[in-house]
């Protein structure tokens, strides 16, 4: 599978999900920083989970 290439604000999601994975960031924080409910937040863990980067891509709006 060819790796693609994520915009800015896909980067930005993602990097802010792997630190909620790895315990740099709280999901209350993170919900604020991406004008998100923790409830959107959650649901990105989860398929942060499954689909790794491609999690941010698929499943987010700009």
């Amino acid at each position: 599978m060819e790796k693609q290439e994520l915009r800015t604000t896909e980067q930005v999601k993602y990097e802010t999900i792997k630190a909620i994975v790895n315990n740099n960031l709280s999901k209350e924080n993170a919900s604020i920083s991406l004008n998100l409910s923790t409830r959107q937040i959650n649901r990105l863990i989860l398929v942060y989970g499954t689909k790794g980067e491609n999690s941010v891509k698929l499943n987010m709006h700009p």
